[in-house]
């Protein structure tokens, strides 16, 4: 299926929300308290932090499982592609990080706990960190690297899931999803539940695609009602686990597949420069936390006794999103020339 802008669109939405979420965890922690009692909790905590990253999952599988015969040799190639992607924007978000880690330590000499950590690794240990990190898709110095695996194996499933022979009746299909959900689910692991998530997109996909077996979808009232109950659900006391990711990424897809049935909401999504942006996201998602981590060990501790707090704060925001916007660019500039000279090696092979 090829790009659509309102699908971008809200990639990129979700992206923005956790970058607020990680600014404030990083920069002003104390704040998050105040959202956390109340009716109020969930606004920088489950319910647009997790949230909005489970709709990354959801949105990847509704991408991967595109119909098409099964080849082995091209299943082989789409996994290989996607590993390198990993790698490519895992090892240079966490080159940029440790090499900006000395460079802003060198010349403010006000290192935060994160670039410290580099520090104290010395250079030995931060060289084999790097090739752990960008190699094996590990999180020692990037948090958020974490679910680069999840990532890469949510994916690869889901390819394997559209290859299911045409022959197989969209009843079926979302039969088959919903048997290996129910069986991923029972495993209740932390590696298992993010494959469940990219199913859910799975599923997304064949119910966008057959859109006209939902004609309640297209009623005003059924959407608020859909939209209450999954509001609902998340105020639901349950542990951060896999059943609340899945919870989440339920809500997920009932809101993309709203969207799906309402052209004005798409026409407003569909409006510039969200839907650029949104191509954007996995650079954004790599390189934000090295960003804000290294403008926390420098301008922000320059600027925090000598400005008032109501400029400092601001000012870093915009500074780490413009910073973390023209980094991802360049990460899917650069990515985009080596995956183009690959293409036209592998070609002219052939």
């Amino acid at each position: 299926m090829r790009r659509i802008d309102w699908i971008d669109s809200c990639r990129f939405l979700a992206m923005f929300w956790i970058l607020i979420g990680h600014f404030l965890s990083i920069f002003y922690p104390s704040a998050l308290s105040l959202w956390e009692p109340g009716p109020t909790w969930w606004l920088f905590g489950g319910f647009p932090g997790k949230l909005a990253f489970t709709l990354y999952f959801v949105l990847l599988g509704f991408f991967a499982c595109s119909p098409k015969p099964f080849d082995l040799s091209r299943f082989a190639l789409y996994t290989l592609r996607r590993y390198l992607l990993f790698v490519f924007f895992g090892f240079f978000a966490t080159l940029v990080f440790i090499l900006g880690g000395y460079a802003v330590t060198w010349i403010f000499h006000t290192p935060d706990p994160d670039v410290f950590r580099i520090l104290s690794d010395g250079p030995q240990y931060n060289l084999i960190y790097l090739l752990r990190d960008g190699f094996f898709l590990e999180d020692h110095y990037i948090d958020s690297f974490w679910c680069m695996p999840h990532l890469l194996a949510a994916s690869v499933v889901c390819r394997l899931y559209g290859y299911l022979p045409e022959r197989v009746r969209p009843g079926l299909r979302a039969l088959i999803a919903c048997a290996l959900i129910a069986v991923l689910l029972l495993l209740n692991a932390q590696q298992t539940i993010w494959i469940c998530v990219g199913l859910l997109g799975c599923l997304l996909r064949l119910a966008m695609e057959h859109a006209d077996a939902f004609p309640l979808l297209k009623k005003p009232r059924f959407r608020l009602l859909v939209l209450l109950l999954t509001i609902a659900l998340l105020k639901i006391p349950i542990e951060e686990g896999p059943l609340l990711f899945f919870l989440e990424a339920l809500v997920d897809s009932t809101w993309m597949l709203l969207i799906a049935h309402d052209e004005r909401v798409q026409r407003f999504l569909s409006r510039a420069p969200l839907p650029r942006l949104g191509k954007l996201s996995m650079g954004i998602f790599v390189i934000h936390t090295p960003v804000f981590c290294l403008l926390r060990s420098s301008l922000f501790s320059l600027m925090l006794n000598r400005l008032p707090n109501a400029v400092t704060y601001p000012l870093c925001f915009c500074l780490g999103i413009i910073l973390t916007l023209l980094g991802a660019w360049i990460l899917h500039r650069a990515y985009d020339a080596v995956n183009g000279a690959l293409r036209r090696q592998t070609v002219s092979a052939r």
